[in-house]
């Protein structure tokens, strides 16, 4: 398959760059500019530098690799050229609905991103069948696999990292404080927050929803710490307070809605 390659930004960071039949594999090279695209090519040590998108044409598969905010920009370049049936995939930024106008054109499009703490080995893709396809080919190029997300429900992706990661930033680092003001160092509260989070973690993993009652009560007992959370610091009780209100209303609602569809 005739691979191209419309490049801008840190390709070199790309998981583009590690492919490993990239040499073999890649033909033109197309960017803002020669410079820039016979300095990608070079970088890559793969491919042709072009100088212009019409230098794309013959190619069956077309990786869009720049920052998100250049990627209406290029969009609009190829989108005054030919598309039917060519398959355009965005890789490490934007979905497929950002390459709309290329689908109008006939383009197959979708989107391959890398999934963040497994390496080249796990990337989520969108889109059209043909894309998810060749995405997986070349997760294949690494040993690694696709999980096929919704193109309608990427913001709920998007939601989900960031409560994964730096919602849970927020969490770890009141628990830290917290263990830090009962007189622990701050290594010791980290560790205490690490190794517990784990174990919340496995309990959910072999429990689901089911963990949470007997997780907090074994955590907190028949009394609530809130009073002496307050009496020390009255920023940390007022997360604990919103924390634990929305992690039983969280629970609470999943638990009823289950509820109501066995009635139902």
């Amino acid at each position: 398959m005739a691979v191209g390659l419309v490049a801008g930004g840190n390709v070199a960071g790309s998981f583009v760059a590690r492919l490993p039949r990239l040499a073999q594999e890649l033909g033109p090279v197309a960017a803002e500019s020669y410079r820039v695209a016979s300095r990608t090519s070079n970088t890559l040590n793969a491919g042709t530098a072009v100088r212009g998108i019409a230098e794309l044409a013959g190619c069956n598969l077309v990786l869009i690799c720049c920052p998100v905010k250049r990627l209406g920009h290029v969009v609009a370049a190829l989108a005054a050229q030919p598309w039917k049936r060519r398959i355009v995939l965005a890789c490490g930024s934007g979905q497929s609905t950002d390459l709309q106008p290329l689908a109008a054109s006939g383009a197959v499009t979708g989107s391959m991103h890398p999934v963040q703490g497994f390496g080249d080995r796990m990337f989520v893709a969108e889109g059209a069948p043909g894309a998810i396809r060749q995405a997986r080919r070349l997760a294949r190029q690494f040993d690694g696999r696709v999980e096929e997300i919704d193109s309608r429900r990427t913001d709920l992706f998007a939601a989900g990292w960031a409560i994964a990661s730096a919602h849970t930033l927020a969490l770890v680092d009141a628990a830290v404080e917290s263990l830090h003001a009962a007189g622990l160092g701050k290594a010791t509260a980290g560790q205490f927050t690490e190794v517990w989070t784990q174990l919340a973690l496995r309990a959910y993993g072999r429990a689901g929803k089911r963990s949470w009652k007997a997780w907090t009560t074994a955590v907190r007992g028949a009394s609530s710490p809130l009073p002496a959370i307050q009496d020390a610091d009255p920023s940390l009780a007022h997360f604990f307070r919103v924390m634990d209100d929305l992690a039983r209303e969280r629970f609470r609602a999943r638990a009823r809605a289950k509820g109501r569809a066995a009635r139902a």
